[in-house]
């Protein structure tokens, strides 16, 4: 007899097991004061390294997932709770080349 099992959405492991087709990247950016400072010390291009962090981020995933066997034109970016902010505010500072087919933001608050 079939028995269903429930998982967190956050269990990626899990998700790959359901949908080996999608590739799944997890990055990491600069937070706080090394992310975001703010300063009139600062230039503006000094402030936002950890939005910059995550352009560079996807851009890296656009040139090379395709050697992982995952698509560049169906990337989409997501995130939880600050994460989901974090996915929010980048698609405002780069809403004309997001490099992106689309945004899951959970929990943005």
């Amino acid at each position: 007899m079939a028995e269903y099992q429930p998982f967190s959405v956050n269990d990626l492991t899990k998700w790959a097991k359901v949908r080996p087709d999608i590739v799944f990247v997890s990055i990491n950016y600069r937070l706080n004061f090394y992310g975001y400072a703010d300063s009139p010390a600062l230039s503006y291009n000094d402030t936002n390294a950890g939005l910059r962090d995550q352009r560079a981020a996807v851009e890296w995933v656009v040139a090379n997932i395709a050697a992982f066997g995952g698509d560049p034109v169906h990337i989409v970016l997501g995130g939880q709770s600050a994460g989901s902010a974090s996915v929010a505010e980048y698609l405002y500072a780069y809403p004309d080349q997001p490099l992106l087919r689309g945004a899951i933001t959970m929990s943005l608050g």
